[in-house]
């Protein structure tokens, strides 16, 4: 018999205000594993100033509880990571993340 061990996720998105294929296909592989989950889910969402999120929100599974973040164009989501991996304490933690852009700017 197998002990059963938390598998928490820590899942960060920069969402810019516009829904990419990127956005899509990630979210549609998070949708797939969410049940997998079974411990602490932490999803961040980081946004440049005010954007309307009803269009993302709509592609997270329906039971994602999300904390809306700013965006830290220099840091990115490292700023993020230390309070959201000292939200899991035990088991197993996967962590990935979905930003939504094709190429980068300087």
């Amino acid at each position: 018999m197998g002990v059963d061990v938390p598998k928490n996720l820590i899942y960060f998105i920069y969402y810019g205000g516009k829904l990419t294929h990127y956005h899509r296909l990630n979210l549609r592989l998070l949708n797939k594993y969410w049940s997998l989950f079974n411990g602490k889910k932490v999803v961040k969402v980081a946004v440049d100033g005010k954007a309307f999120l009803e269009p993302l929100k709509s592609l997270l599974p329906s039971d994602c509880e999300i904390e809306i973040v700013e965006n830290n164009r220099i840091l990115g989501e490292s700023v993020h990571f230390i309070d959201s991996i000292s939200r899991v304490k035990d088991g197993i933690t996967f962590y990935a993340h979905c930003k939504g852009v094709s190429s980068f700017l300087s």
